[in-house]
């Protein structure tokens, strides 16, 4: 492999980084944010890149929840990944029905 490559690939590697890690900063807000509001005691993440690298995700969105959270609330909440994939949407939805309809 030739230099060029090697570094045109790193860069690639560092901007793509990058725009995860801007990624998981705004939606660790957006959940701090709903956190703050609601108080849950849990929290279910899905979704493409949640399935392909689990633990970093996680990792740095809970990180980034936890710097705008309410530390006394955060320190109650799991988090925990979504095992449905891509039958999620609709097992949810299915759910929801039957609780309005009972």
């Amino acid at each position: 492999m030739k230099s060029k490559a090697l570094s045109s690939s790193f860069k690639a590697n560092e901007s793509t980084v990058n725009i995860f890690n801007n990624s998981v900063h705004y939606l660790g807000m957006g959940i701090a944010m709903a956190v703050n509001l609601l108080g849950p005691d849990h929290i279910t993440l899905g979704g493409g890149l949640v399935e392909e690298m689990p633990r970093y995700y996680l990792d740095r969105l809970k990180m980034e929840v936890s710097r705008y959270a309410v530390p006394e609330i955060f320190r109650g909440i799991k988090f925990s990944i979504a095992k449905l994939g891509d039958s999620a949407v609709a097992a949810g939805s299915v759910a929801w029905l039957r609780n309005i309809n009972a």
